[in-house]
């Protein structure tokens, strides 16, 4: 499985500076162009939507151990939390045929968009301390829907600033049904696909709390301008189903869609001049609601609930840095890392349906 996560990173390897809405549109728009001039020989349904959505969530990045680590040299570990709370904007290209779906979606947050306050916390562990690294634990039959990894902390650095992102995601997927027809008759279904997102993250105008040896003051500091920043490349690989409840004026569908990921992500600290290099992989899934409103026979309006998770864990490498400590972990090898995202989102869409045959009354 391993192999197949690294093929295909290393297949559809962005750059970080390359994409953008207007490069992603001058793809999308021949393709768009292409299946429309398909369907003058196979004139089967398409839809074309765009649409709104409201996301609300968080990233955390976690390090840590009990024993002396590669990148800390003590007891601990740090954790940095990337809010993801942010609006953003969509398109869509779905195509009927026979029993299938060809699912074409690509939604983006352009610009440095402010998600919320980002935190940078370094903190030392104990023997009541604890760490849930497996978020799904199959062989255990247990769920830990939790983006925290360490609890029973406590903090000897804290820092508080201001988190902006920009994110592009492509979601291509193929659904199967088991009735012919499925934009008539709806039904039980089975759904691949694959998601690639670019992230980039920045935290600037920081607030940050020391603690200090017993025998001095607290401190406090303000650091105005760029403090860090992260780049993520994720992968995500997903296989589920669901169920399309179809009426003439209406629908509701659910699905439950399984994902295993793999990421290569850069986390940049501007002021120690240093950059941590991580590669992850891991589980999760997709859970959707949808219901849709017909308009007319071409014309719906929809709104829809979606809840992601993305568990990974990995290694992560430093470079550069100025301070021994920094330079030293240069050479002493990878330390562990865990990489959490949980989020949810609600979204609003318009869809107009080309070469559409009316929708049976159940």
């Amino acid at each position: 499985m391993q192999l197949l996560l690294l093929f295909t990173y290393r297949t559809f390897n962005f750059r970080f500076n390359k994409i953008n809405p207007a490069r992603t549109a001058s793809i999308l728009l021949p393709v768009i162009s292409f299946l429309i001039s398909i369907q003058e020989i196979y004139p089967n349904p398409l839809d074309l939507s765009f649409e709104v959505g409201r996301n609300s969530g968080k990233y955390i990045e976690e390090t840590g151990q009990k024993t002396a680590n590669n990148l800390n040299g003590f007891s601990g570990g740090s954790r940095i939390t990337y809010p993801r709370n942010f609006t953003y904007f969509g398109i869509g290209i779905n195509w009927y045929l026979r029993k299938f779906e060809l699912i074409s979606k690509f939604r983006a947050v352009e610009g440095m968009k402010n998600t919320g306050t980002g935190r940078d916390e370094d903190f030392y562990l104990d023997q009541f301390s604890t760490a849930k690294g497996a978020k799904i634990a199959i062989h255990e039959g247990k769920f830990y829907d939790s983006a925290h990894t360490f609890t029973g902390t406590r903090n000897f650095a804290d820092a508080k600033g201001t988190m902006s992102l920009k994110e592009y995601s492509v979601q291509p997927a193929v659904r199967y049904y088991f009735k012919s027809d499925p934009h008539l008759n709806g039904g039980f279904f089975l759904q691949a696909g694959y998601n690639y997102t670019f992230s980039f993250y920045r935290m600037d105008d920081i607030v940050q709390y020391l603690e200090p040896p017993i025998d001095q003051e607290k401190s406090i500091y303000y650091i105005p301008g760029k403090v860090l920043t992260l780049s993520v490349n994720s992968h995500e690989y997903l296989l589920g189903a669901g169920y399309r409840l179809q009426r003439k004026l209406w629908s509701l569908e659910f699905s439950f869609i399984p994902l295993l990921s793999y990421s290569e992500s850069r986390d940049r600290h501007v002021l120690r001049f240093i950059n941590f290099f991580i590669q992850t992989e891991g589980s999760g899934f997709l859970l959707s609601t949808k219901f849709s409103l017909y308009a007319s026979d071409s014309l719906f309006f929809g709104i829809e609930y979606l809840s992601h998770r993305n568990y990974q864990y990995g290694t992560i490498n430093s470079r550069g840095g100025v301070t021994p400590e920094d330079i030293i972990s240069n050479f002493l090898g990878p330390g562990k890392i865990y990489m959490n995202l949980k989020e949810a989102s609600v979204n609003l869409s318009v869809t107009k349906r080309f070469f559409q045959t009316s929708v049976k009354e159940n």
